[in-house]
């Protein structure tokens, strides 16, 4: 997660400068917060789908994804307010080309957890690895 802050906090102070206005921290702990939701719920979503087949409703309203992204950005947003000169002090330490690498993959994963959770991405390659045909509408 400290990788991910980085590259998050490197995202919203230099290409979009939002510490002029309030903390980078209230945006990042949102989008990890995002982040962990998304897992979480692609996780739940291929369990029902494995169980029930892709044609059933998820028997959960929307409603409580937001509920748990908030309850998840409540606890982010306190621990990273806490954590932040030491996770920025501890990953500016490293090469630059390090540093490269820790943007690039965090952007990868947090891109690959949304495609995860929106489009059953996750169920998909459970199917795919128990060689079971994945039941696309």
């Amino acid at each position: 997660m400290d990788y991910l802050y980085y590259s998050l906090y490197q995202f919203y102070t230099k290409v979009i400068k939002v510490q002029k206005n309030f903390a980078p921290v209230i945006n990042i702990a949102g989008v990890i917060a995002l982040v962990q939701m998304a897992l979480i719920f692609s996780i739940i979503n291929a369990i029902i789908y494995l169980d029930y087949g892709k044609e059933v409703a998820v028997p959960y309203h929307g409603l409580l994804s937001g509920v748990v992204g908030l309850v998840l950005y409540y606890f982010n947003e306190k621990h990273f307010r806490k954590r932040e000169s030491d996770i920025l002090k501890k990953i500016g330490l490293n090469t630059d080309v390090k540093k490269w690498c820790i943007v690039i993959s965090s952007f990868m994963i947090i891109a690959l957890t949304l495609w995860f959770w929106m489009e059953d991405g996750l169920y998909r390659i459970i199917c795919f690895l128990i060689g079971r045909e994945a039941n696309l509408l």
